[in-house]
Parts: C-alpha cells; structure tokens; sequence
C-alpha cells in the first residue's frame, strides 16, 4: 500500500481544507494578541509562584496603565 497526501486524503472523504480558526465561544482575538504582547515584554516571568503572582504581575501590567500596550492591541 502507498502512502498519499494527507490533503489528497481529506479532499477523499470531503473534508474541505481551511486555515481558518474556528470559532467558539471563547475565541477573543483582542485578548489573545494583548496575552502576546505580554507574554513578550520584559520582565515576563518564565512560571508564576502562584495565581496571585500572576494577578499582580497583570495588574501592573494593564493596558490601563502603559499605553504603549494599549495602542498596539487596539492597532491605532
């Protein structure tokens, strides 16, 4: 038996193929692109010690609070 392309594959069984997110109730790309931002600024611990680490680190780092943030997440 021949090993064939996946995509070949999927077009077989009808399965369409999309790059596309899907999209569920959770899905916000706003705050997804604000974790980004944050998870690469400096500072940016590799664990947090515990949830109320992470909440203070948060905190200090709202996009209330440093503008620079704030523009780049609401893209003006």
């Amino acid at each position: 038996m021949a090993s064939r392309p996946v995509a070949l594959l999927l077009a077989d069984l009808g399965i369409a193929k999309s790059h596309s997110r899907p999209h569920t109730s959770n899905d916000n790309p706003y705050s997804e692109a604000h974790f980004k931002i944050l998870k690469y600024r400096p500072g940016f611990p590799a664990r947090f010690g515990s949830i109320e680490d992470a909440r203070a680190f948060c905190q200090r780092s709202s996009p209330g609070t440093t503008p620079s943030i704030a523009t780049r997440v609401s893209g003006s």
